[in-house]
C-alpha cells in the first residue's frame, strides 16, 4: 500500500496505487500550415486549428513497481480522472528503498 503525499493523493492506475510526487498535463494539437504561394514577402504565414488533439499526462511517483510502457486503464490523483495508456516509463532501483519512477500516459479523449 502506497503512503499518502501531504495533500493525501495517491496515484491509482490499472489496479495500482501508487504514492504521487508530481503530475503534470500536456495539451498538444496538430496545426496544419495552409499558407499558399500567393503570400507576399513578409507576410504571415496562415495556420489551420488543430484537427488532433490529444493530452498527456506525466505523473512521477514511488512504489513497489511502475507500470510498463501499453499499460492501459483508468487513472485518479486527487480531483483528476481519466483513461489512458502508458506511453514512455522511467525508473530508478535502490535497495531497500521503493521504485522511483515516471511514466506519461496518452489520454483517451
Amino acid at each position: 500500500m502506497a503512503v499518502a503525499d501531504s495533500q493525501g493523493n495517491n496515484f491509482i492506475f490499472a489496479s495500482g496505487t501508487y504514492t504521487v510526487t508530481a503530475i503534470s498535463i500536456n495539451f498538444n494539437g496538430d496545426v496544419v500550415d495552409v499558407t499558399g504561394l500567393s503570400v507576399a514577402s513578409g507576410g504571415a504565414r496562415l495556420f489551420q486549428g488543430p484537427i488532433l488533439k490529444s493530452t498527456e499526462v506525466q505523473v512521477d511517483l514511488l512504489g513497489s513497481s511502475v507500470p510498463g510502457i501499453g499499460t492501459s486503464g483508468t487513472f485518479t490523483a486527487g480531483s483528476i480522472t481519466g483513461k489512458g495508456t502508458v506511453s514512455a516509463v522511467s525508473s530508478a532501483y535502490a535497495v531497500g528503498d521503493l521504485v522511483k519512477g515516471s511514466i506519461t500516459l496518452k489520454t483517451d479523449a
